[in-house]
Parts: C-alpha cells; structure tokens; sequence
C-alpha cells in the first residue's frame, strides 16, 4: 500500500505471499488486483527524470544539496548560484536610445515593474536632463537621484549604473548624495548645485565656510595651492620665474554675469631649485571704478620689501610710487585715531606734518608742527606760536657766529647739475652753532635744520642795526 510516500505490502500482515502460502492462502485475482493497483498508485506519485510530468506539491529535498543545474533562462526558472553571482539575473546589458531616453532588453523578458526591484546597466552615452529608462516593453520610466529629476551628466558612457524602481519612477542608488554632486562629464564637484562651473565649485545660501584644526600642535588648518609645470596629472615639473602658483579671485554679479573686482595670490619670484629653493612673491591687485579684471597694486617680493605702485621694490623695505605727480594727491597721509593729519608726502614730493593746532615741535626729527617742505627742499611754513613753546629765552648767537659761517654753492651727488647754495653741517658743529644741526645715527653731523637758523639771522641783523644806529648817533653828535 503506498501511503505519503511509503510503500507497504497490500498481505503485509500475513507475511507476503511466503506467509500466505504458509497460511494455504492460494494465489487469487483480488490480491493481485489490490497489489498492482497500489504499484500503479506509487508510479504515478512519482517524478520522472524525463520532465513528463509535475510536481503536486512542496518538494522536500531533505537537507541535500540540488546538483548540476543548468542556468535559469525565464523569470519562473530557478536561478542558479552562479547567476546570483555574476549578477546575470539583474543585469540589463549595455543600453542604446538617447541621452534622455535610454532603452534596453533584458533576458529573461521584464513586463512588469516591481517596486524594489534593482537592475545594473552599462550607459552608452552620458545621461542628459530628466532621462528615462524603458525595459523591454515596459513603460518610459523617469530616473531620478534621491527623488530629484536627473540634472544631466551624472554618469557618462560606459559607466555601469544601479537603479532600484520606487513604484514611479527607477532612483540611481551610485551616485553622489545630495548636496553632493558629481558631474561625470566635465569631471567636476559641485556642492548645493548639479551645475558646477569650475572643478569645485560650492553654492549655497550661507555666508560662512570653514575648515577647523584639531590638533595639541602648534599647526592650524592650510589650504594649498600648487603649481607644477607638468602637462599631465602627478608631473612634478620646476616651475620659472614669473609662474603664478596660486589665486584667490573675487567676484561680484553684475546682473547677468560675474566679474573680478580683485585678487590676491602668489608667483614665482627668481629663479627655483630642485630643493629647498623656491622664491616667490606675493601680489594684491583692485580694480579702478569703471574696470574690471584688477590691476596689481602691492607686491611683497622675495625678500620681504613691499612695492606699492609697483612690482619691483629694489632695496627699499617700502616702495611707494604714486599715480601722479601733482600737488592735490598723496604718495602716503598718516592721521591720528581722531582723523588729524601728522604727516603728508604730496605726489609732487613736498610733505608736511601735522597742523598748528595739534601737532607741536618735534624735538626728535627737528620738525615743527604744520611743516611744508617743498620738492626742492625748500622750507615753506613752520608753526611758531607761543602755544608750542617754553623755556622761551634770547638768543645768545648772533653776528660773531654769522662772520664765522661759510656760505657755500654745491651740487648734489645724485642731483646732476644742479647747483644749490648753502652751509656746511660739520662746519656749523665746528663753531659751536649744535642746536641747529641734526646728527646722524653714529653722532656725526648730517643735516641742518635751516629752518631754526632765521633766529641767529634776525640776532645778527638786530646787533648790525644797533652798531648802525651807534655810529649815527656818533656822527651827528661830531657833526654838532
């Protein structure tokens, strides 16, 4: 008798055929009929090796193993391990359509679209704005990146791309995430847009981008900017003198466009090494109202001098040069925390210092308050009030020390053929005139402060006059 899968013998409980003969039960037609019939039952519950006919139910393959199976080719096949493996069971192939609408044919055949289901395809081309999908005779589905419609440029050709089907539209799960975004294309990185512009290029709403340093050092964050001359990535070729090797430019909208407004970076300064040689400068540059681009305005060459108005310092630790050469514009204007001019060097060359009502002498440089002194040297105003001074006494030089003065004529040694007219400082020193001359750093004399030197004028002129009036007064006392 055949019973879930176990036969038993229909005499079973006699013994089988030995136990009926044992018994004098003879052979008869009803016991052969009722055996042959359960063989017929047992056969026909069987599954032939042919495929001839199917199974009823679960089959229980009793923990083994099902061996040597040939790879599933319709969607209600079992799928082998391998096909799991190598991804065939959801891998489309290499698609063809256009950039915004990709098609492709997959094997088996897909009709219809599962949510969750997951497909793997090879991109012919670069996918445009909003692109589609179409698998086999399914419908044109919209791809999207994190439920955002496609920008265009998130894959390029021969990319493979994953796609997983929400129940409206296939997310491409491959991708960069939001705000980050690669523009495969372009090879490009944009952060807060899908249209980069430049290699990194971040947009967004607020006002503040920082990198913090964490470290117990004495180092803070950098950001490097670096130049090499190699034509291909990772060449490390020297770079010559005059290379930019960094820029920071800023931009402002112009309503249709952007434009520099200034800049500062830095370029290569004399001529580099191969080691632990590599002068270089940095520059500052604005531009004018009416201009765009910027015009360098300040360098600080190699050695540490500054240039403003100019590239080329030479040996002075400031260089300015000014953009004029008229008496209304500065060269430099220094003032104090309340807005008063200290000190002025005019365009023209002329400069001056302070004003009368708040700059009083300086002892120290030997220049009164609200001084001009003129390109040519010339001693224009000097302040002179009562305000400014103390310890006022009278001159005790007069004419005995003017005889004793050597008016001179000169010329300049980096002044060419101009003749000036003049005195000698260390003569001046000689006779005991000091407090009109100024000293150098070593204590010798250097300058003289002409300025202050009207009072042993006007003390000359006075004892002159009284020896004048003295002898008039003689002669008309004789001509009496």
């Amino acid at each position: 008798m055949w019973s879930g899968g176990t036969y038993t013998k229909g005499n079973a409980a006699t013994g089988g055929w030995t136990g009926d003969a044992s018994l004098g039960i003879g052979i008869e037609a009803g016991r052969h009929d009722t055996q042959d019939n359960d063989f017929a039952t047992g056969i026909n519950q069987c599954l032939n090796k042919d495929g001839s006919n199917a199974a009823t139910g679960n089959l229980n393959i009793g923990g083994f193993k099902v061996t040597n199976v040939a790879a599933g080719t319709a969607r209600s096949d079992l799928a082998i391990l391998g096909q799991v493996q190598d991804g065939t069971s959801s891998y489309l192939g290499t698609t063809g359509g256009t950039t915004t609408a990709f098609t492709v044919t997959a094997t088996p055949t897909i009709t219809t679209l599962v949510t969750g289901a997951t497909y793997t395809f090879k991109a012919n081309a670069a996918n445009g704005a909003a692109a589609t999908l179409k698998i086999d005779s399914t419908a044109a589905t919209t791809m999207q990146r994190q439920g955002t419609a496609l920008a265009g440029n998130e894959f390029k050709a021969n990319d493979f791309v994953s796609v997983i089907y929400d129940g409206t539209n296939f997310q491409i799960t491959n991708i960069a995430s939001a705000p980050l975004f690669v523009d495969r294309t372009n090879n490009r990185v944009g952060i807060g847009t899908t249209a980069p512009a430049t290699f990194f290029d971040i947009q967004s709403t607020a006002n503040i981008h920082s990198t913090t340093n964490f470290s117990a050092d004495v180092n803070g964050s950098e950001i490097r900017l670096q130049k090499s001359r190699g034509a291909t990535v990772g060449t490390n070729t020297i770079v010559s003198n005059g290379d930019t090797t960094g820029l920071i430019s800023f931009y402002g909208a112009n309503g249709t466009s952007y434009e520099r407004g200034a800049y500062f970076g830095a370029v290569i300064n004399g001529t580099p090494g191969s080691s632990n040689d590599m002068p270089m400068a940095l520059v500052f540059g604005t531009a004018a109202d009416g201009t765009s681009g910027g015009s360098e305005r300040i360098r600080i060459v190699n050695d540490g001098n500054v240039g403003i108005g100019t590239s080329s310092p030479g040996t002075a630790r400031v260089y300015v040069k000014s953009q004029t050469a008229d008496s209304t514009s500065y060269a430099y204007w220094g003032e104090n925390s309340s807005g008063t001019p200290l000190l002025q060097i005019r365009s023209d060359g002329a400069f001056q210092t302070g004003t009368a009502a708040q700059s009083p002498y300086n002892a120290t440089t030997g220049i009164a308050a609200n001084t001009v002194v003129l390109s040519n040297g010339t001693l224009q105003r000097q302040s002179s009030s009562l305000k400014y001074k103390t310890d006022v006494e009278d001159a005790v030089h007069g004419l005995a020390k003017v005889l004793q003065l050597r008016p001179v004529t000169y010329k300049g040694k980096n002044d060419g053929d101009i003749i000036f007219g003049g005195l000698i400082a260390e003569e001046v020193d000689a006779i005991g005139l000091t407090e009109f001359v100024q000293y150098a750093d070593d204590g010798t004399p250097d300058a003289l402060a002409y300025g202050n030197m009207v009072s042993l004028a006007f003390k000359a002129i006075q004892e002159l006059n009284a020896k004048v009036e003295a002898l008039e007064t003689r002669v008309a006392e004789l001509e009496a």
